[in-house]
């Protein structure tokens, strides 16, 4: 009989120790969890707010320039709007290798009304973004690494200032910028037949299309349109 206590005790102390090991595991559990859900929200809040300072820089570049504002003359708007820019067409390979390789994060809102914002290494979109907006955001990256960091923001004031300058309103010198004219030309004739197996006709969201682009891969969706 004290032998069979003795074994109910020792199987009661085990069990125990297990329920404590379980508890501890779960609590390890949980806790890991949460820190990786920190560490997400760090990593999402890092470019919104690179992309704050970037927007913000740039629009003080542009608008705090006290010659800006002397002898504006609004008739020169459309002239600068209308000026010749360099012509700047990257394959559809190439805009679908950026959209692929970019960390991309899907926001709620954006400031100012916008539905995508490009900072160097990086790209925001709304979850109602269109791909078109996607394609866009990519452009704007491969013209980072072309021109570089410093010259893209160099060119990219000076233009709003000239536009500014020529009696633009900012929307409209935002619109007139080279960059801005070379991305949404670019973006306006790329192939409707990619858009169709990245699956924008069948209503898919951009976070959708973004999957299916990596999972076929770049270079697989574009000979896959050429079909």
């Amino acid at each position: 009989m004290r032998c069979t206590r003795k074994k109910i005790r020792t199987i009661e102390g085990r069990m125990q120790a297990t329920h404590t090991n379980l508890e501890t595991a779960n609590l390890e559990a949980t806790n890991g969890d949460e820190a990786a859900a920190g560490g997400r929200d760090q990593h999402t809040r890092r470019p919104l707010v690179a992309m704050l300072v970037w927007v913000a820089a740039m629009f003080v570049l542009a608008t705090a320039n006290p010659f800006v504002w002397v002898g504006r003359n609004e008739d020169r708007c459309e002239t600068w709007s209308e000026r010749e820019i360099p012509y700047y067409q990257p394959s559809a390979a190439a805009i679908l290798t950026a959209v692929a390789e970019t960390p991309t994060y899907i926001v709620d809102d954006l400031p100012g009304g916008m539905h995508g914002v490009a900072i160097w290494g990086h790209t925001l979109l709304m979850k109602d973004a269109q791909v078109g907006t996607m394609i866009h955001e990519s452009i704007h990256q491969l013209q980072f690494r072309s021109e570089g960091v410093l010259p893209f923001a160099a060119r990219y004031s000076s233009d709003m200032v000239h536009g500014l300058y020529a009696g633009c309103s900012v929307g409209e010198a935002y619109l007139a910028v080279r960059y801005e004219r070379q991305a949404r030309d670019v973006a306006s004739r790329f192939p409707a037949s990619i858009l169709a197996v990245l699956g924008e006709r069948n209503g898919s969201t951009v976070e959708e299309e973004l999957w299916m682009l990596r999972h076929i891969g770049p270079i697989q969706v574009v000979e896959q349109a050429q079909r």
